[in-house]
């Protein structure tokens, strides 16, 4: 199965943002200071899907866990 990029992107921005949710904010101190731009959801995000778009060499292994 073949994923459009921006498919690609906002399934990847899903999953990481409910397991930010689910498992580091609620671990994380509160902030002080003005808002962030970005959320670290969207951050996380943008380092993974560049990381993807680079050929990092677990690429192979993710895509094999990730699709039965």
């Amino acid at each position: 199965m073949e994923l459009d990029l921006e498919t690609f992107l906002t399934t990847l921005y899903v999953m990481v943002d409910d397991l930010y949710k689910q498992h580091v904010q609620p671990r994380m101190p509160a902030r002080q200071g003005p808002a962030p731009e970005l959320a670290d959801s969207e951050m996380l995000c943008l380092g993974l899907a560049a990381q993807w778009r680079s050929g990092v060499p677990w690429k192979s292994e993710a895509v094999s866990c990730a699709m039965p």
